[in-house]
């Protein structure tokens, strides 16, 4: 009885872990989305619409990958 209730404790505690880790990637991915609006912003104050969305477009590709 006592080897049952350590597996299912065990496998409660990995199931538990990978979803926080969901929760804590899908934060990253937002704030990362944030960061890159946030930059097109402030560079197309200083740039042309065209750099800054191809900057934009390869901080997003980004964000995707992590």
């Amino acid at each position: 009885m006592k080897g049952i209730i350590m597996k299912v404790t065990t496998v409660f505690l990995v199931a538990l872990s990978g979803l926080l880790g969901a929760m804590a990637a899908a934060q990253a991915a937002d704030s990362c989305s944030k960061d890159c609006r946030e930059y097109q912003r402030v560079c197309v104050k200083a740039h042309s619409q065209s750099a800054c969305k191809s900057e934009y477009d390869i901080c997003m590709k980004h964000c995707k990958q992590k």
